[in-house]
């Protein structure tokens, strides 16, 4: 039996083998055909200089999107560089922020979901679609987040915030699909982040930063140095270190954000709408004696927490009753605190015969904690029959009948219970680069690795006394937790202790074999080959160490080998064609080829045209892939199951005694059977560069991806019980559940149209600059299952995916610089858009009411950067973020259970920003 390595390079050299000869012989093709003689043009005469000629050097490079290494050339795909300079001019000083400005990105996971399946760290996401988008480090992979989970709409990506801004040249965005090379997760496109590659003394720079409503204040110190240069040295050694804070948003910080209800206005009614986290239990406790349907008597509640006709500030009131509900969110944190240690080391050296050796060593540690978004536990007591029970006056006084009246109780005047992430990030990669008989090759092995834990304060006030049954007994809970409460101090006492709620860790080892040489010329230019081999070994573990007993652990492994070849052919000298194709074999989910083909013409006077089309793959995640025997909790419907007729019938074949009017857990699980998610992206792009100081191109691009790896919508199983009652069981809870394993049952159909300009104007007194970017989508929709029609979130939100995406989004940085002092100022842009559908109550009558409408507008900030070098070797630098103090628009898209009413994935919630800066260079 042939061994199955064997196997698969036998498949990928013959692949190789097969489109080299196609090249060859259309290159051949090409030469042999004569062109017909042109008359020659006199020659203007020599002129004679005696200055010495201007030194121009013709090093090889490597471009995002191609294994070929070349003298630089344009080329045929849509590539947009973000250089230093430009980041310089835009104030940020994190990779964050820079990569979540750029217009492309929308639907990016960022740590204000921190609470979410997908949350606890910063993912990019073009073209609105997480997970699909590689993120490279010198063209090499990164490990994704360490926490897998099983759910399949959970989109796992890297947390980019591991890499030190300090130590990036350039950002390299390839904005097409580009797995016929990188294979896996390049669907939406490619980003580069390519790190400096000289420089030589140390570099110091301090940050401090804040906003002016509180709240956010933070500081950053950053070393970067360097020693020698490669080719006058022959080796060159380079390290950036970033130590970096920043303390949370809280929700008192933010009250404008956190109120949890709103009040809005339909046809002359007055409705108001109330977050998931508003709630009757309250400190002091609140009095709750249920109404009678029969008799029309309606419920009833009453605390001391209503004086005077309001509620306190964070409390809103029971409508028509003289009590207040716990308002549930400005006690919860908006943004996590943030703690960050970075460094980066990497070092070359020239070898015998011109090769060049690299090492590059990366390592983070991501502390972000301080933040609290869960409520306190809640607990219902009975009174006492006697009239010396505890609360009997109280509810005697409040006209309820003790022996029907509840006591609701919750200690929410305190922080609720806080959480902490600690992120570790390694990558470990060396290699050597050279040319061998004509060959440029490139040899490299790495290891990534990220692991995660995740800690949750452990308040625990049941087991230590303070529930010793469900007759309220404490006294205390009638008072507000002020510092004269024994009850204040009791709860104190048990705070500050934190217990491991689970951690993950993945692993990348990966070695790599790429070559390219240039096999003959074609009117004056190269016909171009490159070609290549990987191995990667991905390996996760996953453990959770609190509530074994609805959550899973797992660990789990596979291997990827794969080939590649790509073919650039100038057809003419005006017209060049590229081909790339690649064989991926998964151990687990097999083979994937992938092929791309695209063309660059130059039309003449600046103008060219350019166009792709290719296929894409995604491979499944190791942890969707795993089937457990246990339940995995998902969590919760958005709505409440109305107990319908169908489903009393489902219940009842259950032989399930009740229905509950209430939200519904919903479990998921891993499916060994998935596929890898496929697709197809076609682009069309025109492009204008008239000089040096001027370009502008506009890209079309589409995606088609099917095989989209999902669960079943709860929604849908709701619609119709009994079609779907084999998702439907009874829970550990003895409630009724929902079971939402894994499918390939999505499709996305995305497109859209970039546009990229840059201008610039050297005067006498400084350089005038000016950067345009943005992104106007044309078409966003899914379905999940063949019999599902398409549903659009494109300016709208889609109740299926709870996905929005924004129609345009745009970005422009305008100003002026020279040796001395530069000022830039840059808006940002993003439209409006149709908003969900919400459930609002009549303040007058107190009935519900499905409320339509809302629209939310377009949100733009400005912001303003500016530097002043009072010596060559000092820079100051001041920067304002949204400098008019744009306020969010309010739209009730749910993106984080720390926030209702505002999209914290599209808006920022900050406010106006600041920070200064000092570098100085030794």
């Amino acid at each position: 039996m042939r061994h199955p390595n064997i196997i698969f390079f036998r498949k990928a050299f013959l692949t190789i083998g097969v489109l080299t000869g196609l090249g060859l012989a259309a290159s051949t093709r090409a030469q042999e055909t004569p062109e017909a003689p042109v008359a020659q043009k006199p020659l203007p005469p020599v002129q004679i200089d005696s200055a010495p000629l201007e030194y121009r050097q013709f090093d090889k490079v490597e471009l995002t999107g191609s294994s070929i290494v070349r003298k630089e050339q344009t080329q045929a795909l849509p590539v947009h560089v973000f250089t230093r300079d430009d980041i310089k001019r835009s104030g940020l000083t994190n990779l964050v922020d820079v990569l979540f400005s750029l217009p492309t990105m929308s639907m990016v996971v960022s740590s204000s979901a921190m609470s979410t399946t997908i949350g606890g760290y910063n993912a990019t996401s073009m073209r609105g679609m997480p997970g699909q988008t590689l993120v490279l480090l010198n063209g090499l992979r990164l490990a994704p987040f360490g926490r897998q989970t099983v759910i399949g709409v959970d989109r796992p990506g890297v947390e980019i915030e591991t890499i030190p801004l300090s130590a990036v040249d350039r950002i390299e965005i390839l904005s097409d699909g580009a797995s016929s090379l990188y294979g896996s997760d390049a669907i939406a496109g490619v980003i580069n982040i390519i790190t400096r590659t000289e420089q030589k003394g140390l570099e110091i720079a301090i940050e401090k930063k804040g906003t002016t409503q509180g709240g956010g204040a933070g500081h950053q110190i950053t070393l970067n140095g360097g020693w020698g240069r490669l080719n006058a040295d022959g080796y060159s050694i380079r390290w950036s270190a970033e130590l970096g804070r920043q303390d949370a948003l809280q929700g008192l910080d933010r009250p404008q954000y956190s109120q949890g209800r709103y009040s809005v206005a339909r046809d002359g009614q007055n409705y108001v709408i109330d977050g998931g986290k508003v709630s009757y239990y309250t400190m002091p406790g609140t009095f709750y004696m249920p109404g009678n349907a029969a008799t029309g008597q309606p419920s009833r509640f009453f605390n001391t927490l209503y004086q005077n006709g309001q509620c306190p500030n964070a409390y809103v009131q029971v409508l028509g009753q003289p009590s207040c509900k716990d308002g549930g969110y400005q006690g919860s944190t908006i943004y996590p605190q943030q703690e960050s240690r970075k460094l980066f080391i990497s070092g070359e050296t020239l070898l015998d015969g011109g090769a060049k050796a690299y090492a590059e060593v990366l390592y983070t540690q991501l502390n972000m904690g301080n933040f609290a978004t869960q409520n306190w536990r809640q607990l219902a007591y009975s009174i006492g029959k006697t009239p010396d029970s505890v609360g009997y006056q109280e509810a005697i006084n409040a006209g309820m009948d003790p022996a029907k009246t509840y006591f609701l109780w919750s200690p929410t005047g305190l922080d609720g219970p806080k959480r902490e992430y600690v992120q570790k990030n390694w990558r470990v990669a060396s290699g050597v680069k050279g040319e061998w008989r004509e060959w440029d090759y490139h040899l490299n092995a790495y290891w990534a690795q990220s692991h995660v834990a995740r800690w949750l304060e452990d308040i625990d006030y049941v087991s230590n006394g303070l529930v010793t049954g469900k007759t309220l007994t404490d006294p205390n809970m009638l008072k507000p937790l002020t510092p004269d409460n024994p009850l204040t101090g009791f709860l104190n006492g048990l705070r500050n202790q934190y217990s491991l709620w689970d951690r993950g860790r993945i692993d990348y080892k990966v070695a790599n074999l790429r070559a390219s040489r240039a096999l003959m010329e074609i009117d004056g230019k190269d016909v171009l080959l490159g070609t290549g081999l990987e191995w990667r070994r991905e390996s996760t573990d996953y453990s959770y160490e609190t509530n074994t007993e609805t959550q899973t652990s797992f660990k789990a492994q596979r291997d990827v080998k794969a080939g590649y070849l790509e073919l650039q052919i100038p057809v003419t000298h005006r017209w060049d064609v590229m081909a790339s194709a690649r064989l991926d074999d998964y151990s687990d989910v097999g083979e994937s080829i992938n092929t791309k083909l695209a063309s660059r013409f130059d039309v003449g006077q600046g103008w060219a045209i350019r166009g792709s089309v290719g296929t894409g793959f995604r491979a499944p995640p190791l942890g969707q892939l795993q089937k457990f025997d246990k339940l995995y909790s998902a969590g919760q419907t958005s709505f409440v199951n109305d107990c319908s007729n169908a489903m009393l019938q489902v219940l009842a074949s259950l032989k399930a005694s009740l229905c509950y009017r209430e939200k519904m857990t919903v479990y998921g699980n891993g499916n060994p059977d998935l596929k890898p998610e496929l697709s197809t992206q076609q682009t069309l792009g025109i492009s204008f560069r008239p000089s040096g100081n001027f370009y502008i191109f506009a890209d079309w691009w589409q995606i088609n991806l099917r095989d989209k790896i999902s669960t079943l919508d709860p929604a849908t199983i709701l619609s119709d019980p009994l079609a779907y009652s084999k998702y439907i069981f009874i829970g550990p809870d003895k409630r009724p559940a929902l079971s939402a394993p894994n499918y390939n049952i999505g499709r996305s159909e995305k497109s859209g149209i970039d546009v990229d300009m840059r201008w610039r104007k050297p005067t006498e007194w400084g350089q005038w600059n000016m950067l345009v970017q943005g992104g106007y989508n044309l078409n966003s929709k899914d379905r999940f299952g063949q019999d599902k029609p398409f549903v659009s979130d494109l300016g709208r939100y889609n109740p299926v995916t709870d996905t929005i995406t924004p129609r345009l989004r745009m970005r422009w940085t305008a100003g002026v610089s020279n040796a001395v002092w530069s000022l830039h100022g840059t808006l940002n842009y993003t439209s409006g858009y149709d908003e969900a559908d919400m459930t609002g109550v009549n303040v007058v009558t107190g009935q519900s009411q499905l409320l339509t409408g809302f629209r939310v507008p377009a949100f733009k900030t400005f912001d303003l950067n500016a530097t002043f070098a009072p010596m060559p070797a000092v820079t100051v630098r001041a920067t304002v973020g949204n400098i008019f103090n744009a306020q969010a628009p309010q739209s009730f898209t749910s993106t984080s259970t720390a926030v209702f009413g505002f999209n914290t994935r599209d808006h920022s919630l900050w406010g106006r920003t600041f920070s200064v800066g000092l570098s100085a260079k030794f």
